[in-house]
């Protein structure tokens, strides 16, 4: 197994974890009337399912005998490009967070006062400065995990074609 593989592998399991927490989480904000989240459910849900068809991409590579379905390699391409969108989104706003962190954060200042005051003393500035940057933080990663897993999925795809036209390529060899 070579060590893009077993990246390829742990990325998978990570995206799958993230995702299907965040969807969990989601579906309990849903059930609650928000149905402004059903677009992050639906980006999110294209991140999960890519890692599940990539799990069956990862088996088949494994076990020669193991054969994908008609539909994976296509789903894997087409929920690929969805969850790319979403890695895109949450990229774009640790971005823009990081530009313009100034603004977000005499903003949340600005909502800070209207607290009670026995929250005002509770909750500070410096919390909320701490507590946004680790959160944007996360996103960020989480973000680029999910285009680390989608490229190498789409390059293990690409392998597993090569190795259905000519049955010579092994994944337990370096490339």
């Amino acid at each position: 197994m070579t060590f893009s593989f077993k990246i390829f592998r742990a990325l998978t399991s990570i995206n799958l974890f993230f995702s299907g927490f965040f969807l969990m989480m989601l579906l309990m904000t849903l059930l609650s009337g928000a149905v402004q989240v059903l677009i992050f459910l639906v980006l999110l849900g294209a991140v999960f399912i890519h890692a599940i068809l990539s799990l069956y991409l990862q088996k088949s590579l494994l076990d020669k005998s193991m054969s994908l379905k008609e539909s994976t390699p296509g789903g894997i391409y087409i929920m690929g490009g969805v969850a790319l969108i979403y890695a895109g989104i949450l990229l774009v706003s640790c971005i823009v967070f990081v530009s313009n962190h100034d603004m977000v954060m005499a903003e949340m200042a600005k909502q800070l006062k209207q607290l009670p005051e026995d929250q005002q003393q509770q909750v500070t500035p410096g919390m909320i400065n701490s507590m946004m940057n680790a959160i944007m933080a996360f996103l960020g990663f989480f973000g680029v995990i999910i285009v680390a897993n989608i490229l190498l999925s789409f390059n293990f795809l690409k392998q597993w074609k090569d190795r259905e036209n000519t049955t010579d390529i092994d994944i337990n060899t370096e490339s």
